[in-house]
């Protein structure tokens, strides 16, 4: 297992987005971090993988999700979303690229209670990865 700088964000205030919550079952875990009681699972799409092992930039309308389970219950799901579109409106000193984030409960509802200015934030500091922490193991997936 690859160890990787958790993708979480300090709780505090959001709002939701235009990120709606994805089909799992159409994407492809390439990631699994052991953390003792707690399991993150990264998950993408095929063409997602396939694009960063070409060396294309992952496509747009893209999710990357983790989920998080803690002794073996589904706790929590952070999801990105690439998306041009959606990212008009924010400043670009603010931006991550073209990335979107949302936390959601395990039931897929969103977590209203969460910073997302703090994902945007922490994610800004892989740039040169497509925002993402995991850009490396992507790289790697089969």
């Amino acid at each position: 297992m690859a160890t990787v700088l958790s993708l979480a964000c300090l709780p505090a205030v959001a709002e939701p987005n235009q990120i709606r919550f994805p089909d799992l079952s159409t994407l492809e875990p390439y990631l699994s971090i052991d953390r003792g009681p707690v399991i993150e699972t990264a998950l993408t799409t095929r063409e997602a993988i396939e694009a960063v092992q070409s060396g294309l930039p992952i496509p747009d309308g893209t999710p990357v999700v983790l989920s998080f389970r803690k002794n073996g219950t589904l706790r929590r799901y952070f999801v990105m979303e690439k998306s041009a579109e959606q990212t008009q409106d924010i400043p670009e000193e603010l931006r991550a690229g073209d990335w979107r984030f949302q936390w959601f409960q395990a039931d897929g509802t969103v977590n209203t209670e969460a910073d997302l200015a703090t994902c945007s934030a922490c994610h800004r500091q892989r740039r040169g990865r497509d925002y993402l922490y995991t850009f490396h193991e992507l790289r790697e997936a089969e």
